[in-house]
């Protein structure tokens, strides 16, 4: 077990991902497995004094990646941890990076050595390890692949870079071990092989091994991951079950009629809410609660129910706590969490569930006594609530829509330490924490290019950069903005990668900057759209032009991409009023699909590409 030259090229891409940082516990003592003469020839090419006067892995992490707080555990070791046994207290949450150099297959109980690496590592912190796939009589166990990808989906992971590597014994002809990353293409020197093709073709030859860096991004407890088969939706493990599994619909049961609400409403909501989103499978995990008809008047465009069902929703001390959506004949209105003053003054279907009340405007301002509308509120069943790391991965039970957010923002109010994190970051934005964590939600979702246009000083960057999994793009055209009325700014770029460097994340984030139409953007889209399939994230947050970054970007733009268009807000701001009259306009044209409206006036949904580009021609 332990380090050679090769497995630098991977370590190398840790190292730029903020991956392989200290403090470092290396599990068992890891040697480098180098002759003298090379590593020595090694050393003095790169100039490591520190590797010089001691082989160590140890030195070469510091004269390389300046990681200085590097320890091993192992028997005799000053840090002794049986792997065994359960991680002691004092060693949980220790350690920024842990590195599996080839040391558990040498531990029988693998599960419990995995909840120890999970419990070592701090949230945020990565788990590096290189295991054994094809090696024979070597350790107790080989590794699948899957297993590593299962336990990421269980444990809400991220996956930071992933390889293989293959050492000479695989390919004679070689004169040193090959290291094949994911997402990289290329030929093994003299041969017309891909190395990348034996591991996606099922032909890993012997004496190969699996490389994967896995970051920590929850503090839940580790849930051993469990393999389902495609046919039956079951468990091949025998015992009870450690996710909530749906029941398997039988292929025979008919279609549900549609209910009432599901019905479009003889009045369309002016925000351009989805009158039919009702109609979907995911209606067990939420209670419908009508309003009744009396309600009192609160003032100008503001009205009162008393509804004594209703659960307690925000308050002064927990703004943001309810994940309450309100319909009008079935179509859901909004912005949620609007002022008072601004459903008094502004209305149009803004409301606010505030502690046992909800506070609401009917969608043109009429009363609600005489409109002859129905109204209700639409809340998450907290028993049934699923956990955010299954809204993330499940896409197959939860497809992103309406009803997956806001099961989402639920799980997120009733995770302490998620809410912490995401009101972190609200500290830099104008946007409401809820619009951040559906941010978060969206990036985790994100397979190919995520695009912000408008980042302004990075509130919404860093919950983007936190959670993305492809190439991410903040395009922000800087200059300064002293009169903005809560976060002035003297220069825009400057704050915005101070804020990203503030949270370990602006090596995470491509920044450009320029204005949307210029050539240095769209050059930067295309590269990026090119190489990894289409923007599939698409967030506009800028002057309130959203049909010229539409255009800008919908030829790069994915079937099921995701928009976010924010300032869909209705006050005398001319940017508010531009944002609205152009999303009306396109969802009454059918090329804009919504989800809904969060936060203070966030539009969410999808587009019909066919029809966005008839109507922005």
């Amino acid at each position: 077990m332990g380090v050679d030259i090769a497995l630098l090229k991977f370590f190398d891409i840790c190292h730029t991902r903020r991956a392989l940082e200290g403090p470092m516990l290396a599990l068992g003592s890891l040697e480098i497995q180098e002759p003298s003469a090379t590593l020595e020839a090694f050393a003095r090419e790169n100039g490591y004094q520190t590797l010089l006067k001691e082989r160590s892995v140890r030195s070469l992490f510091a004269d390389r990646y300046r990681l200085e707080d590097y320890e091993s555990c192992d028997i005799n070791q000053p840090t002794d941890l049986n792997l065994n046994a359960p991680l002691e207290r004092k060693y949980h949450g220790a350690f920024k990076s842990i590195l599996n150099g080839g040391t558990l297959e040498h531990v029988f109980d693998l599960r419990q050595s995995m909840e120890n690496v999970h419990d070592a590592t701090t949230v945020g912190g990565v788990m590096i390890h290189t295991t054994p796939v094809t090696w024979y009589n070597h350790g107790l166990f080989n590794f699948n692949p899957i297993m590593f990808h299962l336990m990421a989906e269980t444990n809400d992971y991220e996956i930071v870079a992933e390889g293989f590597y293959y050492n000479l014994s695989t390919f004679p002809d070689q004169t040193r071990p090959i290291v094949s990353i994911i997402g990289e293409e290329g030929k093994i020197p003299g041969t017309n092989v891909s190395a990348m093709s034996l591991w996606s073709g099922h032909q890993l030859p012997a004496n190969a091994m699996h490389l994967i860096a896995l970051r920590k991004l929850s503090s839940n407890a580790f849930v051993p991951p469990r393999q389902f088969t495609a046919e039956s939706g079951k468990s091949t493990q025998s015992g009870p079950a450690t996710l909530p599994q749906p029941e398997p619909a039988s292929p025979a049961q008919p279609e549900p009629a549609p209910s009432p609400e599901a019905i479009a409403p003889a009045h369309q909501p002016i925000n351009g809410a989805n009158p039919n989103e009702s109609l979907t499978p995911l209606n067990e995990y939420f209670e419908r609660i009508p309003l009744g008809d009396e309600y009192t008047h609160a003032g100008g465009n503001c009205w009162l129910s008393n509804e004594t069902s209703l659960t307690p929703g925000n308050t002064a001390e927990l703004l943001g706590q309810s994940p309450a959506a309100m319909f009008e004949n079935g179509a859901r209105i909004g912005p949620p969490n609007a002022m008072v003053d601004h459903i008094t003054n502004v209305g149009a279907g803004a409301y606010n569930h505030w502690e046992s009340a909800v506070y609401f405007s009917s969608s043109d301002n009429s009363d609600p006594r005489t409109n002859g509308r129905d109204y209700s509120l639409r809340l998450p069943l907290p028993k049934r609530l699923p956990a955010v790391r299954e809204l993330r991965w499940n896409e197959k039970q939860f497809p992103l829509g309406a009803e997956t957010i806001d099961l989402y923002l639920a799980a997120v109010i009733a995770d302490e330490d998620l809410v912490r994190v995401i009101k972190k970051y609200a500290e830099v934005t104008m946007l409401h924490w809820h619009v951040l964590a559906i941010y978060d939600l969206l990036a985790h979702r994100s397979r190919a290019v995520a695009v912000e246009i408008g980042a302004y000083v990075g509130g919404g960057t860093l919950a983007l950069s936190r959670a993305a999994k492809g190439p991410f793009i903040s395009i922000e055209c800087g200059g300064s903005y002293l009169g903005h009325p809560s976060m002035p700014s003297e220069d825009i770029i400057a704050d915005l990668k101070t804020n990203l460097r503030r949270h370990d994340q602006l090596d995470r984030v491509e920044i450009v900057e320029a204005p949307s139409g210029s050539p240095k953007a769209i050059s930067a889209i295309d590269r990026a759209a090119a190489q990894h399939g289409g923007i599939d994230l698409l967030l506009i947050d800028a002057d309130g032009d959203i049909e010229r970054d539409l255009r800008i970007c919908l030829p790069y733009m994915t079937e099921d991409c995701v928009l976010v268009l924010d300032d869909y807000y209705r006050t005398l701001d001319y940017k508010g009023a531009q944002v609205i009259e152009a999303v009306d306009r396109l969802v009454g044209d059918g090329a804009l699909k919504p989800f809904g409206l969060y936060g203070w006036g966030t539009w969410v949904g999808k587009g019909d590409l066919a029809k966005l580009a008839a109507s922005l021609n």
